[in-house]
C-alpha cells in the first residue's frame, strides 16, 4: 500500500476494485485466500509475489528496482543542479560572476 498509494486504505482499494471494507477486513488478519492477492500482482505487476506471498526477497521484481534506483538517481541529480543553480545565481546577484 505505501509503495503505490503512500499508505491510504481508500486509494489503494479502488486501486485494485475492492470496497474499502473488504481491504479493512484483509488488514485486520481475516483468512483471505489467493484471490486478493491475485487482485494485488494483476493490479501492482510489479510487485515480488515471492515477497507478497512469503516475505522473501525484494518488494519489486529486480528489473524494477532498477528503474526504482534509476528513477530515485535522477531524482536525486536534479535537486542537486537545482542546488548548483541556486548558488550560481545567488553567485551572480553578488556580483562574483
Amino acid at each position: 500500500m505505501n509503495y503505490k498509494t503512500r499508505g491510504k486504505h481508500k486509494e489503494f482499494a479502488e486501486l485494485v476494485v475492492w470496497k474499502p471494507q473488504y481491504l479493512a477486513k484483509l488488514l485486520h488478519g481475516s483468512d483471505f485466500g489467493l484471490k486478493p492477492v491475485s487482485a494485488v500482482l494483476k493490479a501492482l505487476p510489479k510487485i515480488n509475489a515471492r515477497w507478497l506471498l512469503r516475505g522473501e526477497g525484494q518488494m519489486l521484481t529486480d528489473g524494477n528496482m532498477g528503474d526504482l534506483y534509476r528513477g530515485t538517481l535522477n531524482h536525486i541529480q536534479a535537486v542537486l543542479d537545482l542546488e548548483l543553480l541556486k548558488k550560481t545565481l545567488g553567485a551572480y546577484r553578488l556580483g562574483q560572476l
